[in-house]
């Protein structure tokens, strides 16, 4: 039943993310071609020049806009698939299906994080194509040799496993935000109204509450360890990776609880 939740779901949100997809990779194309005007002779700049400021201009505004529209609209549609299927009209239906609540918190979730992560990608590939050249392209692997080996020395640590963590946070940080976003639309479903506002203020207050844990937290592990600065440095760094995905997990899953608790038990679509 999940496959077909989150097929239903990547069909409906899919028409809003293809076409800015695809204007974005045209775009980055198009600025490529007038930032390559460098292969001609000088006169040829100097005419081209002239000749493409305005377009190129307005290419690139496009461009930029384009970036900016994409991360807009996928906060967007994510709250706003949550907030109509779950908790507007839409939510009698959803919740008179054979589907448990898991299932329709997971379903928003995954296909959340998938648009997020294509949407990142989209745009890293097309700053790319914005930059790639012959000799970037014969760089490349220097880089990455380059860079394993930094990390190897210089932090010791293993750059396979480093990297791994990383992407790792980074994918449990997305999945973090986005279950805050859920559990705030959540509690201020418990308002009889001014839901919305309500939110609102229940994210605000989310994150204060999370933030002075949080500095808590650090602070008292400071006063712990008063001597952390001459532990090996690849220890303490490999500890604050572990620590942060733990810690941001355990959040993750309060943020989970909260949610489900609220959409089996106290969910109020008057």
């Amino acid at each position: 039943m999940l496959g077909k939740l989150m097929k239903y779901e990547i069909k409906a949100t899919a028409r809003f993310f293809l076409p800015l997809y695809g204007a974005l990779l045209v775009l980055a194309v198009i600025n490529k071609l007038f930032f390559s005007f460098n292969i001609f002779n000088e006169a040829d700049i100097l005419f081209l020049d002239q000749f493409s400021a305005i377009p190129r201009a307005l290419a690139l505004t496009l461009y930029i806009a384009i970036i900016i529209a994409i991360f807009v609209i996928t906060a967007i549609v994510m709250i706003h698939r949550f907030y109509k299927n779950l908790l507007g009209d839409e939510g009698y239906l959803m919740f008179t299906l054979p589907v448990k609540p898991w299932m329709n918190i997971a379903n928003k979730l995954i296909v959340s994080v998938m648009w997020v992560i294509i949407s990142s990608f989209i745009t890293v590939f097309s700053i790319f194509i914005l930059v790639v050249n012959s000799e970037l392209l014969r760089e490349i692997p220097n880089v990455i040799i380059l860079t394993f080996r930094e990390i190897n020395t210089e932090l010791g640590l293993n750059a396979g496993l480093f990297i791994l963590e990383m992407g790792l946070a980074a994918i449990i940080s997305i999945v973090v935000n986005i279950l805050q976003i859920y559990a705030a639309i959540a509690i201020g479903q418990l308002c009889n109204s001014h839901k919305l506002l309500a939110s609102f203020g229940a994210y605000l207050a989310i994150n204060i509450v999370l933030q002075t844990v949080l500095s808590v937290f650090f602070v008292s592990v400071a006063v712990l360890f008063p001597n952390w600065e001459s532990i090996n440095p690849s220890y303490v760094m490999n500890m604050i990776m572990i620590g942060g995905i733990v810690i941001s997990a355990v959040v993750g899953a309060v943020f989970y609880f909260v949610t489900h608790y609220i959409l089996a038990n106290k969910l109020n679509l008057e």
